[in-house]
């Protein structure tokens, strides 16, 4: 099954700060399609959740979110936040020098096959391979390792994640990536049920891109 989704996001700076960065981010369209005729009525739905979303998100200078509302003042559930942010938690707390590294741990939410549910945590590595002839962009490669316990409801999780970004040195924003993750998930149904764990592989392919229309 292929799942594909294109989500086009307006994000407007609203207040900046020493250690944060308030935006807030529109939904402006959302595509959801499935190559499963039975998940259609799934893509619908998922597109009509998407389409016109307002969140408040407040950006520590790493990334990260540390926190996030909806338009009405309702507190977004984490992992939706970290979704919308457009900017993983993918930079140093220290300054580096190019050829240099660093290592995150980044959550994984909802990264098992659909149904399933299950989270898992990334541990990446992050290195500064070049920046460009006016040093006003860095390049940034990154790989790391998926791995997780089996949770309640038995899923167990690993795999690995590999990608390249460009990164606006004087806006601190991410402006383009490539992402490509690959999960390997064993679902155990509970005993008595009579039934063999269940294997699946998903890979996950993603390009973001960000435009300045300063």
């Amino acid at each position: 099954m292929t799942t594909s989704v294109i989500v086009l996001t307006r994000t407007i700076v609203q207040a900046s700060r020493q250690a944060t960065t308030t935006v807030l981010t529109i939904v402006d369209s959302a595509s959801v399609h499935s190559s499963d005729t039975h998940g259609a009525a799934m893509s619908a739905q998922a597109e009509r959740v998407l389409r016109r979303q307002r969140m408040i998100v407040q950006l520590a200078e790493d990334g990260s979110v540390e926190g996030a509302r909806d338009a009405s003042g309702v507190a977004v559930p984490r992992d939706v936040a970290d979704a919308m942010a457009a900017m993983p938690a993918v930079l140093p707390r220290r300054p580096v020098s190019v050829g240099e590294r660093w290592q995150r741990e980044m959550p994984l939410p909802s990264a098992g096959p659909i149904g399933t549910g299950g989270s898992a945590q990334v541990r990446a590595e992050f290195r500064l391979d070049s920046l460009s002839a006016d040093g006003d962009r860095a390049f940034v490669s990154m790989h790391g390792q998926i791995a997780s316990d089996a949770d309640a409801r038995g899923v167990d999780m690993t795999g690995s994640v590999s990608g390249a970004m460009q990164i606006d040195r004087a806006r601190g924003w991410m402006t383009e990536s490539f992402f490509t993750v690959l999960i390997r998930s064993v679902v155990t149904p509970p005993s008595g049920m009579g039934m063999q764990p269940m294997r699946f592989v998903t890979k996950v392919t993603q390009h973001l891109r960000t435009m300045d229309k300063r």
